[in-house]
């Protein structure tokens, strides 16, 4: 993972307005605010962004409860248990509320057992089906974030072209985690200004239809 001195121009990038939009399920692909045609497929839950940089304990321990939307550090938390009319509530305290796009809608979905108690039966939680369907989320969201924990429970149904679990910030200045091409690697991208590029990927972990908890700090 970068060091403070490689991560400290991304998290700026991440600051800039110009261009930028934050998707769950979609992919910042041209300045002109187009995005990649194959986007997620599959289903995504309990969506978090913190601005610290979480410890694996924390994010363990966190990974198998719900959260109220009032912990300490939380800048939002998507867990789809409301939605009027289009609209994501954000249930975190600033109020991010997101929309869907395309034929993006919530459905009830059972977690895995390791996720129990606090996941006990059936929720909410976001569809996607990988023909321009997505979530975005304000632009304005995550300007001053210094430090970053992205985290949420992802089932992929297939691996589409290099589809994103989330995409935040503007073409070439943001972060991302998707899989890989087509194939089950999983890949976390930091992109600093000039298209400098740091990631951290990991070969052959993901399975099709089966639920994990992805953070990326």
């Amino acid at each position: 993972m970068p060091g403070n001195d490689s991560l400290s121009p991304v998290m700026n990038s991440l600051a800039a307005t110009s261009g930028r939009r934050n998707f769950l399920g979609a992919r910042n692909l041209w300045p002109n605010g187009e995005i990649a045609s194959e986007t997620f497929d599959g289903m995504i839950d309990e969506v978090r962004v913190w601005r610290v940089a979480r410890t694996e304990e924390q994010v363990r321990e966190g990974a198998a409860r719900n959260f109220t939307g009032r912990e300490e550090g939380l800048v939002g938390l998507w867990n789809f248990e409301n939605v009027e009319n289009g609209v994501v509530k954000d249930a975190g305290p600033n109020g991010f509320h997101g929309k869907l796009v395309g034929h993006a809608k919530t459905v009830e979905a059972q977690l895995p057992a390791a996720a129990a108690p606090s996941f006990s039966g059936t929720q909410r939680v976001l569809e996607l089906d990988g023909k321009g369907s997505y979530v975005e989320l304000p632009k304005m969201a995550f300007t001053n974030l210094t430090a970053a924990t992205v985290e949420g429970w992802v089932k992929w149904s297939r691996f589409r072209n290099f589809s994103r679990f989330f995409d935040f910030g503007a073409v070439w200045k943001g972060m991302a985690v998707n899989n890989q091409g087509i194939d089950n690697n999983l890949t976390f991208h930091l992109y600093a200004p000039e298209k400098q590029e740091h990631f951290i990927r990991t070969s052959g972990i993901l399975s099709s239809n089966q639920w994990c908890h992805l953070a990326a700090v």
